[in-house]
Parts: structure tokens; C-alpha cells; sequence
């Protein structure tokens, strides 16, 4: 089996190379630009690929948000007393 793409919000697509190897990319619409990869030593097949890049991405999403929250909660500060 050949490369299967699964394209995500935000501009990002996850490759699955058929094996347990998955590529992460930025895309542009001129460019793309590999950010990170991982592996899933589970996938059998491309629905088991699926899930993997789905689960893979939603916890990253989680994780920027999560981030985010606190940056934005470090820069309110706490209240000043009188």
C-alpha cells in the first residue's frame, strides 16, 4: 500500500507511509514543511491509520489549548489588594 494523507484544520496533513511511520506537515499554499513525526506500532490497516493520525492530531490540538489557557492566565496575574 502506498502513502495515505489525512488532512486536518489549521493547514496540517498526517502521512501515513502504509507502515507505523507517520509525517506531520504544515502546509502552505506554496510549500509544506515536515514538523514532526511519530510511530504506531497498532496500525494493521488504513482505518487503524486513521484513528492513530485523528488521536494523534486531537491530542496536539489539546495540548496547544491547554498552553494557551495558562500562557493567558499567566499574564492576568493576580489581583492587587488595596
Amino acid at each position: 500500500m502506498g502513502k495515505v494523507v489525512f488532512h486536518y484544520d489549521n493547514d496540517i496533513t498526517i502521512a501515513w507511509n502504509g507502515g507505523f511511520t507517520f509525517n506531520v506537515f504544515s502546509e502552505t499554499k506554496y510549500s509544506q514543511h515536515e514538523i514532526e513525526c511519530f510511530t504506531d506500532n497498532t496500525v494493521e490497516n488504513v482505518l487503524d491509520a486513521q484513528g492513530s493520525a485523528d488521536s494523534y492530531y486531537e491530542e496536539k490540538v489539546n495540548e496547544y489549548q491547554l498552553e494557551c489557557a495558562m500562557d493567558n492566565a499567566d499574564s492576568m496575574g493576580s489581583p492587587q489588594e488595596n
